[in-house]
């Protein structure tokens, strides 16, 4: 009999003793939850979404089917699915009732209508159409519940195990989706401590740069121009004082090309006015800064294949040019270009050595090119998100075959693109 009560009230939860437990399972616990799952699935996803906030990254959660217009599916796989289940089993371990009237939390897929779902087969966000948080029903084994461990043993569960996870969330790689790659090299990036105060404004060659918050301090994060000399260089800082960084040598291979249409090599004084005045509209473009907050790292903006990375001193049918600003990526005609993360469309247009031409502003400092685009699908003033289609791929302007001519800019200076997408060896 006094095992039966005993059984009841491990159920019901009414016990005078529990009360504080109760309290600290329906108040606290639950946030720590939701904190931890977050933090345990930006994990399996990897340190891309680190710099996205929390609520943005639960709401990711919810497994949608498809994105927006524009976005691109959130892809779910099933280590990512397993990992969620485990971080509620584990809290319900710690605060449950052992193996009954545990109040665990798992992901459950309920069916769409018209649409059947095979949970054992299913990987990623096409495969589940929603996944909810749902309780489980009671344990009962032979007709009873089984009865709660003591208060002191769940609290010693929470003493040891509660530790450990606090220990793999502050160990996130946080630092990698905040700041983009670093090689201080003529069209690289440098990136120099500040220190844990905000600095205010900081100026390479008399322009602003891009300062962010990363492993509790501030950075800057500097474009150097492919002309910089090696040696040392100079960062202004609010009141005039100066710190120095270092800039390291770069060899640059040289590229031959054949271009049918001589134009494109030698034009006319009327192209050249022409000319002049779309370098001024880009350099306009180029040389914006804004307040937004730029997402490291950028994805790439088209599947395709480096036909001619960055860097290169080329030779347009034997006579030298500036080296290549960008990187071109190959691909069929018409292959979709897609925004490599969220920004607001500050020119299109045809030009004529680009062909049609995108930029995209996305915050301090931060501006992608889109050159020789058979096709754009944006206007000035649209903000986009990332993996939204901006265009086509084609060969419009000064082009040799169907590529993207892929620009990155930072401080009004062109740099490797690989740097932003966590691709640079």
């Amino acid at each position: 009999m006094a095992a039966g009560r005993s059984a009841a009230w491990a159920c019901r939860g009414d016990s005078p003793r529990r009360t504080i437990s109760q309290k600290i399972r329906r108040n606290f616990m639950p946030a720590l939850l939701k904190m931890v799952a977050k933090g345990l699935l930006h994990m399996t996803r990897g340190a891309a979404e680190c710099v996205a906030p929390w609520d943005r990254l639960w709401d990711r959660l919810s497994l949608r089917e498809s994105a927006g217009p524009g976005e691109e599916a959130f892809a779910v796989d099933a280590l990512r699915l397993s990992t969620l289940r485990w971080t509620s089993q584990l809290f319900g371990f710690l605060v449950g009732r052992g193996g009954g009237c545990a109040a665990l939390i798992h992901p459950t897929l309920p069916q769409t209508p018209g649409r059947r779902v095979d949970k054992r087969s299913a990987s990623t966000v096409s495969d589940l159409p929603l996944a909810e948080l749902q309780p489980l029903t009671p344990s009962v084994r032979g007709g009873r519940s089984v009865p709660t461990p003591p208060l002191s043993l769940r609290w010693r569960r929470v003493g040891v195990i509660l530790p450990l996870l606090m220990l793999v969330l502050t160990s996130a790689p946080c630092s990698a989706a905040t700041l983009p790659q670093t090689s201080a090299v003529p069209g690289g990036i440098a990136l120099i401590p500040l220190g844990a105060t905000p600095p205010g404004t900081v100026r390479f060659e008399g322009g602003p740069v891009m300062v962010l918050p990363d492993a509790g301090q501030y950075w800057a994060v500097v474009g150097i121009p492919l002309t910089q000399a090696p040696g040392e260089a100079t960062l202004t800082l609010p009141g005039g004082a100066t710190l120095p960084f270092a800039v390291a040598t770069k060899d640059y291979p040289t590229q031959s090309l054949t271009v049918p249409n001589s134009h494109h090599v030698n034009p006319t004084a009327e192209e050249l006015v022409r000319i002049r005045n779309e370098a001024s509209a880009l350099r306009r473009g180029l040389d914006l800064f804004s307040a937004d907050h730029p997402a490291f790292p950028l994805a790439m903006p088209v599947q395709g294949v480096v036909s001619s990375p960055f860097g290169l001193r080329r030779i347009f049918n034997g006579e030298p040019r500036k080296p290549h600003s960008g990187l071109d990526l190959a691909a069929d005609e018409g292959s979709e270009i897609r925004a490599p993360a969220a920004g607001v469309v500050v020119l299109t247009g045809n030009q004529f050595f680009n062909g049609n031409t995108v930029l995209l502003d996305h915050g301090q400092g931060l501006v992608t090119f889109y050159g020789h685009m058979s096709r754009i699908d944006v206007k000035v003033g649209q903000a986009v998100v990332r993996g939204q289609v901006l265009g086509r791929v084609g060969h419009t302007g000064r082009a040799t075959g169907p590529h993207l001519h892929w620009g990155v800019s930072l401080n009004g200076v062109m740099v490797d693109p690989r740097l932003v997408t966590g691709e640079w060896r």
